[in-house]
Parts: C-alpha cells; sequence; structure tokens
C-alpha cells in the first residue's frame, strides 16, 4: 500500500488527471440522468393532468349511460363517465347572468376535474369568479329553455380551474345517477395502459363511433419508455467508463518498466493486486463514489421519483462495475509477459 500511495505521489499529473474525471464522471452518471429523467417525468405527469390518458368515446347513436360506466370494470381503465344533459341556465340572484347548467355522472366530474371523489355539486371556476360563489354557496339556478324550471343549489363544492375541457370551468355540474342515454363517453386509463384502454376501446366501437384522445401530447412522445429509449444522458455511462479505462490503461502501459522491476525484485501477485487496487481506489473509486454523492445531493428534489432513482443508479452502477475491473488489467497485460522485454522497451 505505502508503495501504491508513492506511485501516486510520482505520477502526480497522471494521478490528478485521472481523479478529477473519475469525479465528474461519477457526478454526471447521476446528475445528468437524474436532471434529464426528471425532466421527463415531469413532463409526462404535465400531460396526465391535462388528459393524455382520457380517451372519447363518441358514438353515431345514442347508448346506455350504463354502458359506459360498465368500462370501470375493464382491466385497464381507471374511470369513466359521461353527459346526461347540457344547457343554459341563469343564476336567479344575478339578472342576466349565462352559465352552462350539465348534469352527468360522477365519473364524468372526476375525470374532467382529475378529482379523486365527485361533489354532488360543482362549481366552476370562471362562475365562481364572475358570480362570486364559493363552496357551500346557496343559489338558484334557472334553465333557459324552461322559466318555470328551476334548481335549488344548497351544497355546491369549487371546483379546481385546471379542467381537462375546455369551457369546463363556465358550467355549474350536478352528478346524477348513472341512467338514461349519452352520445359521448369519457375513459380514463390506468397508468402506463393507455395503449391497451385505446385497443379495447377501438374494437368494442368500430364503425361510426369515434374513438380519441381528450389530449394530444404534440411533445417528443407519448410514452415514457419511448422518451427513456432516446434519452442522451444514457450515453454518458458509456463515455465515462471508455475515457477512464484508456487513462487507466495508458497510465498503466506507461509504467510497463516498474511492472517490470517488481517481477524482477519478487514481488508477489497478491502484493501486486494489493497495489492497484490501492491506486485504483484513490485515483479512481473514491473520487467516483464522491462525484455521485454530489449528485444525488444537488438532484435531491429529481430522485424523490422512483423512476429517476432506478434509472440513476442503472447508469451509475453500470460505470462503476467498470470501475471495479479495469484497474486490475494491468495484472493480466503486463505480469505475464518477459520482464526484461518490457525493460529494453519491447
Amino acid at each position: 500500500m505505502r508503495e501504491a500511495l508513492r506511485n501516486v505521489r510520482s505520477y502526480a499529473l497522471v494521478s490528478t488527471v485521472t481523479f478529477l474525471v473519475a469525479a465528474l464522471s461519477g457526478y454526471l452518471s447521476v446528475a445528468a440522468t437524474a436532471s434529464q429523467v426528471g425532466e421527463i417525468v415531469a413532463q409526462h405527469e404535465i400531460m396526465i393532468d391535462r388528459g393524455l390518458d382520457v380517451w372519447r368515446v363518441q358514438v353515431s347513436e345514442p347508448m346506455p349511460v350504463q354502458e359506459c360506466e360498465a368500462l370501470r370494470h375493464i382491466e385497464g381503465i381507471h374511470d369513466a363517465g359521461s353527459v346526461l344533459s347540457q344547457e343554459s341556465a341563469a343564476i336567479e340572484a344575478f339578472p342576466g347572468s349565462s352559465v352552462s347548467s350539465v348534469r352527468a355522472t360522477p365519473g364524468y366530474i372526476r375525470i374532467v376535474w382529475g378529482l379523486d371523489m365527485a361533489p354532488s355539486v360543482g362549481i366552476g371556476s370562471e362562475v365562481s369568479t364572475l358570480y362570486g360563489l364559493r363552496s357551500e354557496s346557496s343559489f338558484q339556478l334557472r334553465a333557459m329553455a324552461s322559466q318555470n324550471a328551476s334548481m335549488n343549489i344548497d351544497d355546491a363544492q369549487l371546483l379546481p380551474s385546471t379542467s381537462r375541457m375546455a369551457g369546463a370551468n363556465q358550467s355549474v355540474v350536478v352528478a346524477s345517477t348513472a341512467s338514461g342515454m349519452t352520445g359521448e363517453c369519457l375513459v380514463e386509463a390506468e397508468v402506463g395502459a393507455r395503449s391497451a384502454a385505446e385497443n379495447y376501446l377501438l374494437s368494442e366501437y368500430p364503425g361510426d363511433s369515434a374513438v380519441s384522445p381528450l389530449f394530444s401530447d404534440t411533445g417528443v412522445g407519448r410514452s415514457v419508455d419511448e422518451q427513456l429509449q432516446h434519452r442522451l444522458s444514457q450515453w454518458i455511462p458509456f463515455a465515462s467508463a471508455s475515457i477512464i479505462t484508456l487513462m487507466i490503461l495508458f497510465g498503466q502501459f506507461g509504467r510497463r518498466a516498474d511492472f517490470a522491476l517488481y517481477q524482477l525484485v519478487g514481488v508477489p501477485k497478491c502484493g501486486f493486486i494489493s497495489m492497484l487496487i490501492t491506486e485504483a481506489a484513490v485515483t479512481a473509486w473514491l473520487p467516483f463514489a464522491i462525484g455521485g454523492l454530489v449528485g444525488i445531493f444537488t438532484q435531491y428534489a429529481n430522485l424523490a421519483n422512483g423512476l429517476v432513482v432506478t434509472e440513476a443508479a442503472g447508469d451509475y452502477l453500470r460505470v462503476a462495475v467498470l470501475l471495479l475491473i479495469v484497474p486490475l488489467l494491468g495484472l493480466f497485460i503486463f505480469w505475464r509477459r518477459d520482464p526484461l522485454s518490457w525493460l529494453k522497451g519491447e
């Protein structure tokens, strides 16, 4: 070990460069991967919030609402819902007011506003802003088409402004039981089952029916897997490992005369291995570990996601495994050859 540390000092420039490259490689293997994968995941989550996994089924002939509701029990489908009726209405306390009065199944409300649980009555954010209505506000809603038809609203809840459908925030939505007929059904796929849900809907509603995504992805890919397969950061481990491997092997090749002397003076193989391991630990393994820890610290927020951790750990370990092997190549490349040939410069 003492001889290994003396060698590190003797070849200070090579050791320093190797140390810095290894530290940078460890940092980039974690930080670059975590940053890019974290961005992919964040973009995908935004698209899911906008309705990427939601399909709109529009049928030429009205279908029973129960048929739409039954889709919730199909494997790969998370939720389903439809509109029972939609008409213009006025809030009696505000003469001249105009809102959209919607009766829909709870599944429709959950899908459009991304809720876990649908309220019995929901107030769109734009309606709330225009007329000052809040959760638990009481008001009367009168249908425009019939002057005598009105509805007392007592238990309304304010809906979030991030609806997945244009114009939905201008409505007052009443959750109703699944009965009657509908011409449109919204279907939300389970996470990761988007394609399976689409294939099922296309097989169930062929011909004149239209199955279309609620939100069309205009990015580089609809699937997280597709984006991960083409991410640039996956080449960082290959580039890092290649550079470090070349530096270590060229460094060992430049010291072949030293290795020959070790053989001539009777240094055993175990001692030679111990020396190589010590040098590798000081110039490559330790800085690579330090760089990885710095990468974890700087990308802590992104690494809270399980997929980001998996990808970053995979990239880091690929380089780490190679770093464990490469420094010992000197044993097989330089130890078995006639030491006198090395001393002669052959």
